[in-house]
């Protein structure tokens, strides 16, 4: 092989390499492009409730996991006329313990296991939103998912799911076995019992009942519904512990939180008031005034000029007390002798004025002489005895003029 021969191989093969190369750049380009999905992409992936509705019952409705649904969450704290919503993926379809009605329409008994990031929960259809998917909701849903690591779908991810569901609901053929699927299961539903604890004793007396008869054909099939029944009543209420033990560790972490608070006030408190810092809505301080803080100096030159100092306050303080004593006293007496003769002269201004009444009653009247016809009889009044009575303004009168 001559030198021109292996310089025109070499130039091949190293050609070849950089179209490897340049291939894999745009590669990696074109995955790139195809992992960002966008929110048009997004808005054909949404299913609404009424689809969720008219769906329910097909044999083709878990078909839509892998869905966008919108969620209501409550209102807004900011805005409370506003409500919340979060953009959720389907991720499983679950069965509810008991049947429930959807618009007033029709009675399912099926949910959706939704996720938003790392959080998943069960939710009924009726809480699902028949609204449009807003861009901001699926901006803080792409935020949430990157933050908690959670794979996105891709451009082609959604094209496909897209596809599906339209090939689906257009070209799916029902067979006779999903006709009669379909009412059987309607009619499970509708005579599905609401409460299952009900439901459990009627079973079991049921197949008492024909136990007791001898008809132990009827108790097999007793049984097996039985069984059922209590592997449903075992999930509610292993579902109702779950919600309790989740309901205690909130209010476990909330009182902790408030328990915190509080100590950052109160040492906040604490701190203000040795800070010396005045606030005029608080109570202030009323220390009484130590007298033994004002003779400190007297005391250190007289060791005895302390003892002299509460002996001469108590002194004092015994003085103050009797002569406040006596001066109540001289009061009290002073006032017991002028409500004494204000009495007195009262009932003796009472005694005149009755005195007076008296004797102008008891005064000489002059009989009145009347003059006899021939027919009549002559008439002399005689003067009447003892005390006559008079009017209240006769009295008062009497009483005036006596003063």
């Amino acid at each position: 092989m001559s030198d021109s021969d292996e310089e025109s191989d070499e130039f091949v093969e190293e050609e070849n390499r950089s179209e490897k190369k340049t291939g894999s750049k745009r590669g990696s380009k074109k995955a790139s492009e195809d992992l960002q999905i966008q929110f048009e992409d997004v808005k054909k992936m949404q299913i609404t409730r009424d689809m969720l509705v008219n769906w329910v019952d097909e044999p083709f409705f878990e078909q839509v996991i892998g869905g966008f649904v919108r969620l209501g969450i409550g209102a807004d704290p900011q805005t409370p006329d506003r409500i919340v919503y979060r953009m959720c993926e389907i991720e499983a379809i679950t069965k509810t313990n008991v049947a429930y009605a959807v618009e007033k329409r029709k009675k399912v008994d099926k949910q959706l296991l939704l996720r938003h990031g790392r959080d998943k929960r069960e939710f009924r259809i009726e809480v699902i939103s028949n609204g449009v998917l807003d861009e901001t909701e699926f901006l803080a849903w792409r935020a949430t998912m990157l933050k908690s690591r959670r794979k996105i779908p891709t451009k082609s991810d959604a094209e496909a799911y897209v596809k599906r569901i339209s090939d689906t609901v257009k070209n799916y053929v029902y067979s006779e076995s999903d006709v009669l699927r379909k009412v059987q299961r309607q009619k499970e539903i509708r005579n599905k019992p609401v409460n299952i604890t009900s439901e459990k004793e009627e079973l079991k007396r049921r197949i008492k009942y024909f136990k007791e008869k001898g008809e132990l054909d009827k108790v097999k099939p007793l049984q097996d519904q039985l069984e059922r029944v209590t592997k449903e009543f075992n999930a509610v209420l292993e579902k109702k512990n779950q919600s309790a033990k989740r309901l205690d560790t909130i209010n476990a972490r909330n009182k902790a939180k408030n328990i915190d608070a509080l100590t950052d006030i109160y040492a906040a408190r604490t701190a203000k008031a040795l800070s010396g810092e005045k606030n005029p809505y608080t109570r202030q301080a009323c220390r009484p005034r130590l007298l033994w803080a004002t003779r400190k100096k007297a005391e250190e030159n007289d060791p005895d000029a302390g003892d002299k100092a509460n002996q001469k306050d108590d002194e004092n303080v015994v003085k103050d007390v009797d002569e406040l004593t006596k001066e109540r006293i001289e009061q009290a007496s002073a006032l017991s002798k002028k409500r004494a003769a204000a009495a007195a002269a009262s009932a003796k201004l009472h005694e005149d004025a009755f005195k007076k009444a008296e004797e102008y009653q008891r005064a000489e009247v002059k009989p009145k002489v009347v003059v006899a016809s021939a027919t009549t009889r002559s008439y002399v009044p005689r003067p009447k005895k003892g005390v006559q009575k008079v009017s209240l303004e006769e009295y008062l009168r009497r009483i005036n003029e006596a003063r």
